[in-house]
């Protein structure tokens, strides 16, 4: 699994064109988005945190058929889409992020700070390990085989975790490297200026390194369950 977390950021870094064509019109809107974000309330904000949910998986979609399918890295003008595909990948990640933040709370509501802290980042990982299977499954017209997802979710947990936790450890240092600069940026010119910056940014850093996840766990897939017939049309 670190192999094909390597992989992945080869494959992303050669490919780093098509990715951010992809990305791009994502990127623009999530930027707004963000940026109207931190000036609006909570309410609004948390909106627009299940609106960034939902746009990111068209992105998504489009890289998980990118990195495995070849006919998808043929498609001209406009490369991603947005049909019943997405929208099913969409509402699941939605349901699978709040599922995570409700698990999350009621731990820390029922536990020691320090114990829910560390109780917490244990219980989350088991998900990490199924989703990696559920994700690519979903966009590439796969089957939903439960029981498989959970025995190689087991099986393979060590690796899809140690790879995970690679990947949050270079996407956490290249988004604290990117608020630093926005951050002496808007000190220089202005805040305003600083604001969108890292909007822009993040949004440009954020949409790569979950290309980077996207294909390792599409690889993954592919050499764990396999790929059955798939369809070339949306």
């Amino acid at each position: 699994m670190p192999k094909l977390g390597v992989t992945a950021i080869y494959f992303v870094l050669q490919n780093i064109r098509p990715c951010l064509h992809r990305a791009a019109l994502i990127i623009l809107i999530s930027s707004i988005i963000v940026t109207l974000g931190n000036l609006a309330d909570g309410v609004l904000a948390s909106w627009a945190s299940f609106f960034l949910v939902l746009l990111y998986a068209v992105f998504a979609v489009s890289w998980h058929r990118y990195s495995l399918i070849p006919g998808e890295r043929n498609l001209k003008g406009f490369a991603v889409r947005l049909g019943m595909r997405e929208v099913k990948y969409g509402l699941f990640a939605l349901f699978a992020s709040l599922l995570l933040v409700f698990i999350g709370i009621f731990l820390a509501a029922s536990l020691p700070e320090e114990i829910a802290l560390v109780l917490t980042a244990i219980v989350m990982l088991f998900p990490v390990c199924i989703l990696a299977f559920f994700y690519p499954a979903i966009a590439l017209d796969q089957p939903i085989r439960l029981g498989l997802f959970l025995t190689k979710a087991v099986e393979y947990s060590f690796s899809i975790v140690l790879a995970f936790l690679f990947w949050l450890l270079i996407s956490g240092g290249l988004i604290g490297a990117t608020a630093a600069i926005s951050l002496i940026i808007g000190s220089i010119l202005s805040s305003i200026v600083g604001g969108v910056i890292m909007a822009l940014g993040l949004s440009v850093v954020f949409s790569v390194t979950l290309a980077v996840w996207i294909s390792t766990v599409t690889f993954l897939y592919y050499n764990v369950i396999g790929l059955r017939e798939y369809q070339e049309t949306a």
